[in-house]
């Protein structure tokens, strides 16, 4: 520690430790790299001179082994070996001279034995060896089996052949060859270098033969596998050759002695040189310590340092001469700064003053009360307001108890808070939170008002600040809200009553209307008649769509519209919405196109009927206001939404101006009112559709110009849907029914109006016109079904349903389906919680009914007995037909189908007498056709049944077509009575 203490002290010192020490590691680095170099490049010199000694012995190994084994083998095919084995007189003549007189080349003292099968010594080239060996030794036994086999045996390599008698083809013994280590040894390792050792291993490590001195840790190896063909392949042969280590290390040595004499002389120079540079660098260092330590004694000391020179220290005398300087310069300024902050400082101290008079003023003018109290609850402070709220002079306040503001019951418990604030602090949540409570004044009043606690500081040194408002008049004004909400509400629910009661007694007259035009319609009119009756009904259907989209209206501003979910077919969806607009459009002669990807997927899941109602208002909308051009319908997925599908709707009409199109979808308003006195509407239609599109997820835009017409687009996301299970089709169009029902309206017109619907199914009707006369009546079990009017005198359906209900139970369980006029939200759900089973709506739809009926009653007997009492014409189509053609045309047509109808009925007829099974099918497939032509729906099904059952060679085709001559006799009589054709007149008349 000493010299270490020593070389610390002096810098020249820690330079020449620092240079030695350097000089040192680079030396022995340097000796390292050296020696390792020098070790590897001998290591590797020797290394390749063993490995070529080593690949030369196993070269001379190989020959001399491999020439043995051919010798081996062609003594083992030798006649005189062979003939040896069985010719027992003779073979000591010729045998033992011939194996005596085989000397193999190059190898001496190779001992050739042949052995009969029983390992018995017949002869040998040599005296000394084994007479027998044992049957099981592995080589004679692998031998005497056909295989040769070498093996090492001892000190001996064993190399064995079958001998094979020709006459047998059979080996009859064994024919061995052994070597051996010396023999083998003094052959191949005769020239052997005297300080190299070499040695022969077989499979496993086992030595054969070896030379030279045993193999030690860290000699140089070479290791080579000899190679051979069977059987010595199988011995696994190894030579091995090293070199001492001692012996390749004898270079190293020399050249070390040589590095460390070299190294220290470089060394010595390298300490006096370091020594000469460490006295010149530190003579000018310690000059500048001493300026230095003269300044820290005394700053203003005069002190001059010498800063000639380039190099580093004279770098460091300039710096620290700057220092100095620099030093002085900083004092100065530190001094001006100082006399600067004690002005600031004073400046400051006016302006806090100034603030605080200003936060008094706003205390003193703040309409809320402030208190500021200590942990106990002790007033400190309070602000002009708090003696407005509650009538306490200020001076009288302060150093009162806060609860004196408070009403005499709530005192006792507000202390109690204030000692365990005090010794626990805040644990309540009261701190930070708004809390409404009561105050008392100084006359006793008492008024609500509102406080909110905040804390200032901590430990001991904090308080409490409250703000307290007088909320006496919020409190008013909230009482008047409320009353307000109240009216609002009593105001709704007005409304919707109104709207209830409008929508039955609109709803009720309408049911009457609807439902006996339909029926007119169903029976043969006069076209003039026909079309009076198609006016009433499309009147009323305008009516009804106009009640519709009020009540549609009003579920959607009290936010209650509800969308169903199934599964639709959209094509279809799309056609029947163009259907509903095709008579408007082929009678303004315009164009309607409809443009369907194959991109979109067919089944869709949605709300299909509030989508037929977007389509319809659209639509009707671009027909409406086209008079020329007309109006296409694309159905496509969305191309910049992926998930999503475009419904656009574009037309060729008037056009929309950039002004109106804002209040486009505003409920009750059109763009112009010359054009609502012109097309009616109740300016409805597309508030009703941005709300639809709404609470489905999309989006609805229009783009328009004036003259140019316009386009609706409607954004909807896709959502695929699955294609129901198919529905086997009815023949009936109206189904026979077995029961009887009861009626329960009070309306009269509802009643004749329900009956004559009921009349073709053949169910018996009974009618009733209140609430307490069905249940009087379905008290005697008489009824199958109840149709059940909701709103009726005396009792109404909803009363009645609970009623009937709680009868015996052989009558309580009948179907009881509505019937109402109410079309508003939870009007269905209200029939369903009160016991009903179904729900129909009025105007009451015939198809929907029938469905209905057919739910809940057994059908009266199987469909082909069940027709009505006569065909029936599709009147829709023959108009149709009239319209594209003309009535002199459309009778043309009809008198060829009636006449068509005629002939297949008659050629039925004779290949039912026949039997003919498929013949009958394809005369069906025709009539089925010729009956669509006029909606012969009767005709129709019952030729598709047979067709099918034809088609299948069901032979209950035969009992099937039976019906079909005179079903289509009597279509074929239809219309020629409807087109007032002449019975007698040629078919192209």
């Amino acid at each position: 520690m000493a010299r270490l203490s020593f070389i610390g002290k002096s810098l020249a010192n820690q330079f020449l430790a620092v240079a030695m020490g350097l000089a040192l590691l680079a030396g022995a680095a340097l000796g390292g790299l050296s020696f390792v170099s020098t070790w590897s490049i001998i290591v590797e010199n020797i290394q390749g001179k063993v490995d070529a000694q080593a690949g030369m012995l196993a070269q001379k190994v190989e020959l001399t082994l491999g020439d043995l084994q051919h010798d081996m083998d062609a003594l083992a095919r030798n006649p005189l070996i062979s003939n040896a084995l069985v010719d027992t007189a003779g073979r000591k003549t010729y045998l033992d001279p011939f194996l005596k007189g085989y000397r193999a080349d190059d190898l001496n003292g190779v001992a050739v034995q042949l052995y009969d099968f029983q390992g018995q010594l017949y002869a040998s080239n040599r005296t000394a060896g084994k007479d027998a060996v044992s049957p099981s030794t592995s080589w004679f036994s692998e031998a005497l089996a056909g295989t040769p086999r070498a093996e090492i045996e001892g000190d001996q390599v064993v190399l064995a052949f079958p001998v094979i008698y020709p006459g047998t083809g059979t080996p009859e013994g064994v024919l061995a060859a052994r070597i051996s280590s010396s023999a083998l040894a003094g052959r191949v390792f005769a020239q052997l270098p005297l300080n190299q050792n070499v040695s022969l291993s077989a499979r496993g490590g086992r030595v054969i033969a070896a030379a030279g001195e045993a193999f030690k840790a860290g000699d140089i190896v070479a290791a080579k596998q000899l190679h051979f063909v069977e059987p010595l392949a199988g011995a696994g042969i190894e030579l091995r050759i090293s070199h001492p280590r001692h012996e390749a290390m004898l270079p190293v040595t020399r050249f070390i002695m040589l590095f460390t004499l070299v190294g220290a002389l470089a060394l010595a120079a390298t300490f006096i040189l370091a020594w000469l540079a460490a006295r010149r660098l530190t003579g000018r260092l310690a000059c500048l310590s001493a300026a230095a330590t003269a300044v820290a004694a005394d700053s203003q000391a005069n002190v001059e340092i010498d800063s000639s020179g380039e190099d580093e220290v004279a770098q460091l005398a300039s710096s620290l001469a700057a220092m100095l300087g620099n030093l002085r310069e900083a004092k100065r300024t530190l001094e001006d700064k100082v006399e600067a902050r004690t002005a600031e400082l004073t400046q400051a101290q006016i302006r806090l003053g100034r603030q605080a008079e200003r936060l008094d003023a706003i205390l003193a003018n703040v309409l809320d009360s402030i208190i500021s109290v200590d942990p106990l609850g002790t007033i400190i402070t309070a602000n002009p307001a708090t003696e407005r709220i509650f009538g306490w002079p200020l001076d009288e306040l302060r150093g009162k108890n806060i609860s004196l503001l408070m009403p005499e019951d709530l005192r006792a418990g507000h202390g109690a808070y204030m000692r365990r604030y005090a010794e626990f602090g805040e644990r309540g949540g009261v701190v930070g939170k708004d809390r409404q409570l009561v105050g008392q004044r100084r006359d006793g009043s008492q008024f609500p008002m509102e406080l909110s606690i905040s804390v200032v500081g901590q430990g001991s040194e904090s308080f409490l600040i409250g703000l307290i408002r007088d909320i006496s008049e919020r409190r008013e004004a909230e009482k008047r809200t409320e009353e307000a909400r109240l009216l609002a509400e009593n105001a709704n629910r007005a409304k919707s009553e109104f709207l209830a009661v409008m929508s039955h007694e609109v709803r009720t007259p309408l049911n009457g209307i609807l439902g006996s035009v339909d029926l007119l319609l169903r029976s043969d009119l006069a076209p003039d008649q026909r079309r009076l009756a198609e006016v009433a009904r499309n009147s009323g259907r305008s009516l009804l769509t106009i009640v519709g989209d009020i009540l549609d209206m009003s579920k959607m501003e009290a936010g209650r519209l509800e969308l169903n979910e199934a599964d639709y077919d959209m094509r279809r969806l799309v056609a029947e919405s163009v259907e509903m607009v095709e008579p408007l459009a082929r009678g303004k002669s315009l164009g309607l196109n409809v443009e369907f990807s194959d991109d979109l997927p067919r089944w869709l899941k949605g709300d299909p009927d509030r989508l037929r109602q977007i389509f319809g208002n659209l639509l009707n909308n671009a027909v409406k206001f086209t008079d020329q051009g007309g109006v296409t319908l694309s159905v496509a997925p969305d191309r910049h939404r992926p998930g999503f599908m475009s419904l656009r709707v574009a037309d060729t009409g008037a056009g929309i101006g950039d002004g109106d199109l804002n209040r486009l979808f505003t409920p009750f308003t059109q763009v112009d009112g010359s054009l609502r006195r012109r097309h009616g509407g109740t300016g409805l239609g597309l508030a009703i559709c941005r709300n639809l599109v709404g609470a489905m997820g999309g989006t609805i835009a229009v783009t328009s110009s004036l003259g140019q017409g316009s386009t609706f687009v409607v954004t909807l996301p896709i959502r695929e849907g699955e294609e129901p299970e198919p529905v086997e089709e009815h023949l009936d169009s109206v189904p026979r029914l077995a029961g009887r029902v009861l009626l329960a309206e009070d309306s009269e017109a509802n009643q004749l109006v329900a009956t004559a619907m009921l009349a073709p199914t053949g169910l018996e009707v009974d009618c009733v016109n209140n609430g307490r006369a069905a249940v009087e009546a379905v008290a005697t079990g008489r009824y199958d079904l109840v149709l059940m009017d909701v709103t009726m005198p005396e009792v109404d359906g909803l009363e009645a349903t609970r009623l009937i209900r709680a009868l015996s139970e052989d009558v309580r369980d009948i179907p009881v389906i509505a019937m109402t006029a109410l079309a508003m939200q939870g009007d269905a759900e209200m029939c369903l919680e009160a016991g009903m089973n179904d729900y129909l709506t009025k105007p009451l739809s015939l198809e929907l009914m029938l469905s209905k009926l057919a739910t809940w009653l057994k059908p009266a007997e199987p469909a082909l007995k069940a027709r009505a009492s006569g065909p029936s014409l599709d009147e829709r189509l023959i108009g149709n037909l009239i319209a594209d053609t003309d009535d002199r045309t459309a009778r043309r047509i009809a008198s060829k189908v009636a006449a068509e109808i005629r002939d297949r009925a008659q050629r039925i007829a004779g290949h039912i007498q026949a039997g003919g099974v498929e013949a009958i099918g394809r005369e069906a497939h025709t009539m089925k056709s010729l009956a669509a032509t006029f909606g012969l729906e009767d005709l129709r099904a019952l030729a598709q049944q047979v067709e099918n059952a034809g088609r299948n060679g069901d032979h209950s085709t035969l009992s099937m077509a039976e019906e079909i001559p005179g079903l289509a006799l009597a279509a074929a009589d239809a219309i020629t009575h409807r087109f007032q054709l002449d019975e007698d007149a040629p078919a192209g008349a």
